[in-house]
This record gives C-alpha cells, structure tokens and sequence, in this order.
C-alpha cells in the first residue's frame, strides 16, 4: 500500500530513547545514522521519528548528549505545569 499518509492515522511509529551516536551538534547525521532514520520516518504517518525521554527536553544520557536532527518529532514524558 505504500508510506502512512495523514489520513491513516495519527501513526506515531517507531521510536527511540537515549543518546544516538552519529548525530552532530548542529543536528547533521552521519550516512549510516541517516540510513536508520529514513527507514524508521516510513513507519509514521508524519513521516518523523519519535524520540522521547522521561524530562521537558532532549538532555544527556550516561555524558553523551541527545542530539536530534529535523527528522524527529520530541515527545517529553513530563508535559509542563
């Protein structure tokens, strides 16, 4: 049937947690990093990634920062008061 439009969904797809290598500072993935996120973007009918974690915002994990790229739509788990 092809990718996930709008109109089947929302589909939120697959997700992920925690600090991923291959991503930059400035939000630039590397090939092999890249390669991941497209291939996880088709299971989302907003055709992102959802990254999440247990605070407000992207923050460190074990000293590594979570970088993201535009790719990625962030889902804390606090909602703020």
């Amino acid at each position: 049937r092809g990718l996930l439009t709008a109109e089947d969904g929302p589909y939120w797809g697959c997700g992920l947690v925690g600090a991923l290598p291959g991503i930059s500072a400035n939000g630039v993935a590397d090939a092999e990093t890249q390669r991941l996120i497209d291939g996880m973007k088709t299971s989302s009918s907003f055709n992102k990634v959802t990254y999440w974690n247990w605070n407000l915002a992207p923050e460190s994990t074990d000293g590594s920062p979570q970088y993201l790229t535009k790719d990625f739509i962030f889902m804390p788990e606090q909602w703020g008061a």
